[in-house]
């Protein structure tokens, strides 16, 4: 199970994953669509979460870290540098991804938010030597769902195993917990 938690989900139907403490993950592939206007760029959009995080860390491809990535989204060092770009939305995300609605008008709207789900937008420039094995497994390290602690009733990341059996006991069975609560 854990192995498939590290691996992008092709399938029309993917378990919700709850997130907890830090943990590198990947997910179900929710889009995938070559730029109409030039055939050599390819978005993906990948569900790390189907709930708010706290932060999304480090991205990967199959198994090496993409570097550095700018405000713009653009991947500025490392062998992925100019032919990688890179949003990431941690559920909290009010509006849907603008370049993901200018490319894609028909088919990613401005109703596609994706409200309290943590994904990342991923452009990707084909080159043969950058990618030879064709579109890289996207994964990233997450720091988890934060939490309510009824002790002083703050909601943030925490790694207390009693509050993460809490949340998962409490969370509804649709969002992916038990519902017990």
């Amino acid at each position: 199970e854990a192995q498939g938690r590290q691996e992008i989900v092709r399938s029309n139907v993917a378990p919700r994953v709850m997130v907890y403490g830090e943990v590198m993950v990947s997910g179900p592939l929710v889009f995938a669509e070559t730029d109409p206007g030039d055939n050599w760029y390819l978005d993906l959009v990948v569900v790390l979460a189907p709930h708010r995080v706290h932060a999304i860390g480090q991205v990967w491809f199959d198994d090496q870290p993409v570097g550095e990535i700018n405000a713009a989204g653009a991947v500025t060092t490392g062998r992925f540098a100019g032919v990688a770009w890179i949003w990431k939305y941690d559920g909290t995300q009010t509006a849907a991804d603008p370049g993901l609605v200018a490319r894609h008008p028909s088919k990613w709207t401005a109703q596609h938010v994706g409200r309290g789900c943590a994904y990342l937008v991923v452009r990707l420039y084909y080159t043969r030597d950058v990618y030879p094995s064709g579109i890289p497994n996207v994964k990233a390290v997450v720091r988890g769902k934060p939490l309510d602690d009824p002790r002083d009733g703050q909601v943030r990341y925490s790694t207390n195993w009693a509050l993460v059996v809490r949340d998962y006991l409490t969370t509804a069975m649709i969002e992916g917990g038990l519902g017990a609560g």
